[in-house]
């Protein structure tokens, strides 16, 4: 006799734990996907060079298509989502390092884990599938609404313990198993993360200028006069993290530029003026 979606449900959520994972959801492939939001950011070329988001977006916004091969008709039915805690405190070192490159490569860890998981659902008499960054999935809002979190205004999932310190594993199945509630947007009026970003990469709500973050080339805007980013504005903007020769360009408000270039050693670089004339 089959097992009942919700035992289905616990026994997954308990292997989940046992394999490490911090948070764990389920969401039917019907939910909300913003999809306006998504094709809108694609046509603005808000991806950069992620060209990659441009393909099999016939699936990136059908997820029961998941499981589809051109022979077969959709059949997906669940997503089953997994979180993993990548926080840690800041090893010793002489400059910063995304805390998810720390470790090992995340991609290897969590795989191995979710197809552990995976098997539990086949054994249950059920197809499964599993990514993690690698498939046609648009993983954070459809992990909001598989109640690990919401959607910020840095376009991060924002779990209400964990923070943004999660990354994202998802397993597409044709069992239905229940979904959970969507998780509610705590962000308000609150501006902390559009304040706080020193390349203004974070341009709106749910937005992110991808090609903004942290770039080769760092521009000022003015409408006249002389432009002088101080030593300690650069070094932000560059997150310490930066050693070598950047060019610095001013801009005008018709588009007049000046530029100069400048070394950066030990991560502190000196102060610069710049001149539009």
């Amino acid at each position: 006799m089959a097992i009942p979606p919700e035992k289905l449900k616990e026994l997954l959520h308990a292997e989940a734990v046992r394999l490490g994972f911090a948070a764990f959801g389920v969401a039917g492939t019907e939910a909300p996907l913003r999809r306006a939001y998504f094709e809108q950011w694609l046509a603005d070329g808000r991806h950069g060079g992620m060209t990659w988001l441009e393909r099999n977006n016939d699936r990136r916004l059908a997820p029961k298509k998941l499981l589809a091969t051109p022979a077969a008709e959709p059949r997906a039915r669940s997503l089953v989502f997994v979180g993993m805690n990548y926080f840690q405190t800041e090893p010793p070192r002489r400059y910063r390092i995304a805390k998810y490159a720390l470790g090992r490569d995340y991609h290897n860890l969590m795989v191995k884990r979710l197809r552990k998981l995976a098997a539990l659902l086949r054994t249950h008499g059920g197809e499964a599938r599993t990514w993690v960054d690698t498939g046609p999935v648009l993983e954070k809002p459809l992990a909001a609404q598989a109640g690990l979190g919401w959607q910020g205004k840095n376009t991060l999932l924002i779990h209400p313990k964990l923070g943004t310190w999660l990354l994202l594993g998802v397993i597409a199945t044709d069992l239905e198993l229940p979904p959970d509630h969507a998780g509610r947007d705590h962000c308000g009026a609150c501006t902390a993360c559009l304040d706080a970003c020193p390349t203004r990469a974070i341009t709106a709500t749910v937005t992110n200028a991808e090609g903004a973050s942290v770039p080769d080339t760092l521009t000022w805007t003015a409408t006249s006069g002389t432009i002088t980013p101080s030593a300690d504005t650069l070094s932000a903007t560059l997150d310490n993290a930066a050693v070598g020769t950047v060019t610095v360009t001013a801009t005008d408000t018709t588009g007049l530029t000046a530029s100069v270039e400048f070394e950066i050693v030990d991560s502190t670089p000196a102060a610069i003026s710049l001149t539009v004339a």
